[in-house]
């Protein structure tokens, strides 16, 4: 994105679910208002937000649908998917998906430009450029990944050293995102 390659971003949407809900494997905290503090938006869909925040920054608005699917989440009003519209003064439009009811794990990324576009599907990345065809990113060209966070927060504090990865504006950032699409969720309008 910031070669400029696929032109003017324009969309980008993350997938981040997984069938921890629908295999009724998530411990009933999960569900629990005070102590999860909210559902699969809180969990999965700050995954989704946090990617969105790394390439687009904080967006200007949001809008948000939430679904109550098991008995167990209709009762805690913990949601089970999540959908977050986020726009951004660019124009920009970004979609946040989240659930715990997929059949299987999915994480996925789709970024939409006037040039090109770039597709993830967990380990397998695509592009296209202009009228190229398509493109596989092999696995041994990806940069190094970042420690996983909580692991890595907990290893500076045992070794005292400073934090070179992840940051509380970051953290804050992507809070904000959060909290604003389930306040948006609280908001909808029937038609």
């Amino acid at each position: 994105m910031d070669s400029g390659k696929l032109g003017q971003i324009y969309s980008v949407h993350v997938r981040q679910t997984h069938d921890a809900g629908c295999q009724g494997t998530l411990f009933s905290g999960f569900y629990h208002p005070l102590e999860n503090g909210g559902g699969a938006m809180n969990d999965m869909g700050y995954k989704a937000a946090h990617i969105l925040w790394n390439l687009l920054g904080m967006p200007k608005e949001v809008s948000c649908s939430t679904q109550y699917i098991s008995p167990l989440s209709r009762e805690w009003k913990a949601e089970e998917s999540a959908v977050a519209v986020y726009s951004y003064e660019n124009g920009t439009v970004a979609v946040a998906e989240s659930g715990w009811m997929t059949p299987k794990y999915q994480c996925t990324l789709d970024v939409f430009g006037t040039r090109g576009c770039v597709t993830a599907r967990d380990s397998l990345i695509t592009y296209r450029i202009g009228e190229e065809g398509w493109k596989t990113v092999s696995e041994k060209d990806f940069p190094a990944a970042k420690p996983y966070p909580l692991n890595y927060w907990i290893e500076n504090i045992q070794n005292d050293r400073p934090d070179v990865y992840y940051g509380v504006d970051e953290a804050m950032d992507v809070t904000r995102m959060i909290m604003a699409a389930y306040r948006a969720a609280a908001q909808t309008q029937k038609l």
